[in-house]
C-alpha cells in the first residue's frame, strides 16, 4: 500500500517548464520536495522528452536495509487523469522490459538499425 501511495503522489509532483504541471496543492511541501528529489533530470544520450520520469528507492524492510528500486514514468498525456499501473518484475530481465515489453524506452545501441529478423548479426 505504502508502495503505491507514494508512486500515485510522485505523479502529481511539479514539472520542469517544458512539461504542464499536474495537480499539487494538495500535497504538503515535504512530499513535493522529495519527489522533486528523485526525478530524473536527463540521462547520457537521452534526447529531450515530453514526460516526467523519476527514479530511486522504496525502503520495504528498515531493519534489514532493504528496498525496491523504482523508474516511474509519467503518463504523455494528462498524467493527472490517468490510473496508476504498477508492474512489477524483476531478475537479470527487468532493465530488459522497460525497453521491450511494456516500457517506454527504446534503446539503440549502434547508430545504424540491425535487421531484428536476420538469424545473425553479421548477415
Amino acid at each position: 500500500l505504502f508502495l503505491f501511495l507514494f508512486l500515485l503522489s510522485t505523479a502529481l509532483c511539479f514539472a520542469p517548464t517544458a512539461v504542464q504541471p499536474a495537480a499539487t496543492a494538495a500535497l504538503p511541501q515535504d512530499v513535493l520536495l522529495r519527489q522533486e528529489a528523485d526525478r530524473v533530470v536527463g540521462l547520457p544520450g537521452q534526447p529531450p522528452v515530453k514526460f516526467r520520469h523519476y527514479a530511486g528507492y522504496v525502503t520495504v524492510d528498515e531493519t534489514r536495509g532493504r528496498a525496491l528500486f523504482y523508474w516511474f514514468f509519467e503518463a504523455t498525456k494528462k498524467p493527472e487523469e490517468k490510473p496508476l499501473l504498477l508492474w512489477l518484475n524483476g531478475g537479470k530481465t527487468s532493465m530488459h522490459d522497460i525497453q521491450s515489453n511494456t516500457g517506454i524506452c527504446c534503446l539503440i545501441v549502434f547508430s545504424f538499425l540491425m535487421n531484428s529478423t536476420s538469424p545473425s548479426p553479421s548477415v
